[in-house]
């Protein structure tokens, strides 16, 4: 599932099952997967159980950039509350104080990080966990420098 603007590819479950069977290194790598996703879902549940709506924002865009590698994200506020668990003025009053500090640019959907050190600062230590997970899985750190800002 693909929940923001992206490519991805496709491949039937029975050729997966076909791979997942006869390749050691692609089943390693599946598994590996399964764990890091289950191992980052925890601590997100977590997360939105614990902290507050401003530190899960920070969380989830730093996330969200890390994956997508755009420097300008398309998110509506509808889109944010449902992934923070949280209402659409929640976010307003989150994403407005995020931009008053500088840390993000937000209007009509699109929110471009504009300052990635402060913003993890004010992430709460989820992000950190999470993103050792990836790096643990990938072998790096996904980090502002790789993502490609031409269009």
């Amino acid at each position: 599932m693909i929940q923001l603007e992206a490519s991805a590819l496709r491949i039937s479950l029975s050729d997966l099952k076909a791979v997942f069977n006869s390749s050691d290194e692609i089943r390693e790598r599946i598994l590996e997967m399964a764990q890091e996703q289950a191992l980052s879902m925890s601590q997100i549940s977590a997360c939105n159980r614990l902290h507050e709506a401003e530190e899960r924002l920070a969380r989830w865009l730093l996330m969200a950039q890390d994956r997508t590698q755009v420097e300008v994200m398309g998110f509506t506020q509808e889109f944010l509350a449902e992934m923070l668990g949280s209402q659409r003025t929640t976010v307003t009053v989150i994403a407005g104080a995020l931009q008053r500090s500088g840390l993000i640019e937000y209007s009509r959907g699109h929110v471009r990080i504009l300052n990635r050190e402060e913003l993890e600062s004010a992430a709460c230590d989820c992000y950190r966990v999470c993103r050792n997970l990836q790096v643990n899985l990938y072998g790096k750190a996904l980090r502002p420098t790789q993502i490609d800002t031409t269009v």
